[in-house]
């Protein structure tokens, strides 16, 4: 069950304004050695004007409200304004709905907390920028301060998520073994979407949400074959080699796909090319049954084409 938090407010003071006109130096450019880096690329940094009291938005899909003036890095000029406009912005952490410097920087402040976000183009507007006002490449500065949050919004955290993903991958594999393929394949794919949205992984859930993925898509792809469906067979191979190329399981079954969908040469040449990580099958002897199945196809075509001309 998900605690919900009432949203904790804090009246707009006149700093979130002020600090809309960075500080400078003799060179007109913001004096940047105050600020501190929020992640490992530095494409986002903040420097804290007034600690908050209140909780922090870490949880993805927390609604928050959030004042600020954004300028120009290079020159001071304001492109917009929250505060002059008397209304706070609202928006939900880690969902995409403002830029990944915002998602990152409201992130790590606590409610009525005033920053300064100095964020990059790569995670403002880009090489594009966002015409007439803030140009291709720009650097911006954000006057910050969270005035509310809500966690009623707030999804399952990536910890649970990856808890909740585990059982329903052990579901499938036991609707499986029953030959329930079709609630199998539900099961596989509700775990899935678990793993689809998982902003803020630290490195060792990463590294466990990866694990899963490519079990899942190698399981989906093992169903799939039971029910003859080659292409999404495929589908699955595919996506569980662009995590781990080696994979023996999902190159196995990438070439039995491939064969479902008579694409012999193709079927034959994963086999051959990855010999040496398929270690469960009898590469020489698969490859062989491949021939022959290419051969029973070409006979058969040939004779249906001999039919038509009689």
């Amino acid at each position: 069950m998900t605690t919900t938090l009432e949203p904790q407010t804090v009246q707009p003071s006149d700093a979130a304004t002020a600090a809309a006109a960075p500080e400078k130096t003799v060179a007109g450019e913001t004096a940047d050695a105050a600020y501190v880096p929020l992640d490992a690329t530095g494409f986002v940094k903040k420097r804290i004007l007034a600690a908050g009291t209140g909780p922090q938005p870490s949880r993805q899909g927390t609604t928050v409200r959030v004042h600020y003036t954004g300028s120009l890095h290079t020159t001071g000029e304001v492109f917009d304004s929250s505060v002059t406009r008397g209304d706070p912005l609202s928006f939900r952490i880690g969902e995409g709905q403002v830029i990944k410097g915002w998602d990152i920087g409201i992130a790590s402040m606590h409610v009525g907390e005033k920053a300064e976000l100095l964020i990059d183009a790569e995670y403002g507007y880009g090489s594009r920028g966002s015409p007439p006002k803030i140009p291709g490449g720009a650097t911006l500065v954000f006057a910050v301060e969270l005035v509310s949050m809500d966690i009623s919004t707030a999804q399952q955290t990536v910890a649970e998520k990856i808890a909740a993903a585990g059982p329903l991958k052990d579901e499938g594999n036991t609707l499986f073994k029953q030959s329930d393929f079709d609630n199998a394949t539900a099961a596989y794919q509700n775990a899935l979407s678990l793993l689809d949205h998982t902003w803020g992984a630290d490195p060792d859930e990463s590294v466990a949400i990866k694990q899963l993925k490519l079990t899942l898509h190698a399981n989906l792809a093992a169903v799939a074959l039971k029910t003859k469906n080659c292409e999404y067979a495929l589908e699955n191979c595919n996506k569980a080699l662009e995590i781990d190329e080696h994979h023996a399981k999902a190159l196995y079954r990438m070439s039995q796909a491939l064969l479902g969908l008579s694409k012999f040469d193709e079927a034959a040449s994963v086999l051959q090319n990855n010999k040496q990580f398929i270690k469960d099958a009898d590469v020489d002897a698969e490859v062989a049954k491949i021939r022959r199945a290419q051969q029973t196809a070409h006979a058969r075509e040939k004779q249906m084409y001999s039919k038509m001309f009689q």
